[in-house]
């Protein structure tokens, strides 16, 4: 037995016992759905599910108000420069905020040393075997994510890759149109990033951008983008994930491409349900980001589409910035932020008045997987315990002290938010 497989073993099997008390079951395909039950697990197993179990001294125990299971949640949008700049984020710490965040398994997307060859790939699969938390990688559709020449990507998926992405760059129409004529003849899975070039552009152009002098970044940035990648998967009649929208009218558009048959998926992420560009008075790096903060107007649309279905998944968007880049002038600073640890409560305090909690856990449970071609986790006798696990009711507070990620750059930091995740793994 090789050492990685033997780690793996060890991380797999070798868990605490717990004992989850009066949890209401939200997973629509499990026969507890529903019902407000006990669960025991014993090394990574659910071993009995039932009304007042008894079990020994030695368990851990949850019992708490509101409490909830569900299938295990996973982020279709994470990232590490890793390999190559582990410093600001590696695998390993990236693993630590899904596990304390509540994820059973994320989609890997590294951003340093591009996932353009299986090396990389196989480095990726070796990092991960030691750890609770499931990663599923995606690769670049480019060589180098420079959009000028398609990936090995037929070799790559062979190798484990179960995505393809060029995170934030989005090629030519010509291009991507190779790449989707290619991935239909292995049913690739293609997620794009809807984003065109635009110089300098720091915030949302509007009326905020207006009074703090930063350049704004037009909504057509977006929405252009998203219309030729509509375009292209009506040609090509092949499915499309669009990683993340932000504004009114790609929600109007993708709405439209769905009731005309198109396969497009599309998520969002929970800062942009929580905060709008009128949050960025005081001029905070943390929530510069890429898609901007939009409008109140754009927040309202958001979750619209959530509730009617247009916007299939929330995802992380989890982007870690070391101290350097991020602790400077506005317009100096890098985009994104890192949310995994907190990126469900997120939602869960956003999204209160819009969604119900099973349609929120459609979001983070079973849409996830479905995209992926995966079946969601079961919460079922002796079936592994990949669930998640919360609270809606007690507070979870946000400080840099209780950061499992090796960057700072949190706009939640100082906050607190109702609910509370209970994570499983340890």
């Amino acid at each position: 037995m090789t050492v990685v497989f033997r780690n793996y073993i060890r991380a797999r099997f070798m868990k605490s016992s717990w004992l989850i008390k009066n949890a209401t079951v939200l997973d629509r395909n499990s026969v507890f759905n529903g019902q407000s039950l006990d669960i025991h697990i014993h090394q990574g197993i659910i071993t009995n599910i039932g009304i007042d179990l008894e079990v020994s001294a030695k368990v851990k125990v949850i019992d708490e108000p509101e409490l909830f299971v569900t299938p295990g949640w996973m982020d279709l949008r994470s990232t590490a420069p890793d390999p190559g700049n582990e410093v600001v984020e590696s695998i390993s710490s990236l693993q630590e905020s899904a596990r304390l965040g509540g994820y059973a398994a994320l989609l890997y997307m590294p951003t340093g040393d591009s996932a353009d060859n299986a090396s990389v790939l196989r480095y990726i699969q070796t990092k991960t075997l030691h750890a609770g938390v499931k990663l599923y990688t995606a690769a670049t559709y480019s060589e180098g994510r420079k959009g000028k020449q398609v990936s090995e990507m037929f070799d790559m998926q062979k190798e484990g890759a179960i995505a393809f992405s060029d995170f934030d760059h989005l090629a030519s129409n010509e291009m991507l149109s190779r790449v989707m004529e290619y991935g239909l003849d292995f049913n690739a899975r293609i997620f794009l990033m809807p984003l065109e070039p635009f110089a300098g552009g720091q915030i949302h152009e509007g009326k905020m951008a207006v009074s703090t002098g930063l350049k704004g970044m037009p909504v057509w940035q977006e929405t252009i983008a998203i219309q030729r990648i509509i375009t292209l998967a009506k040609y090509y009649n092949t499915s499309v994930h669009i990683e993340l929208i932000s504004c009114s009218e790609s929600v109007d558009a993708i709405r439209a491409a769905k009731k005309a048959g198109i396969q497009i998926t599309c998520g969002v992420s929970p800062l942009h349900l929580m905060f709008t560009d009128e949050n960025l008075t005081s001029f905070d790096t943390n929530l510069k980001l890429s898609p901007p903060l939009r409008s109140q107007e754009d927040l309202r649309a958001l979750l619209k589409g959530l509730r009617d279905g247009t916007i299939d998944v929330i995802v992380s968007d989890h982007r870690p910035v070391d101290v350097e880049h991020k602790q400077c002038e506005f317009d100096m600073a890098d985009f994104g932020a890192i949310t995994l640890q907190h990126a469900f409560l997120t939602a869960l305090n956003a999204c209160t008045s819009t969604l119900t909690t099973q349609d929120l856990i459609e979001k983070f449970s079973f849409r996830p997987y479905q995209i992926l071609g995966l079946q969601p986790p079961v919460i079922a006798k002796n079936s592994a315990a990949q669930f998640s696990c919360f609270s809606t009711s007690g507070e979870t507070s946000v400080t840099l002290k209780n950061l499992a990620s090796r960057s700072r750059n949190s706009p939640l930091v100082g906050k607190t938010l109702k609910g509370r995740v209970f994570p499983l793994i340890d």
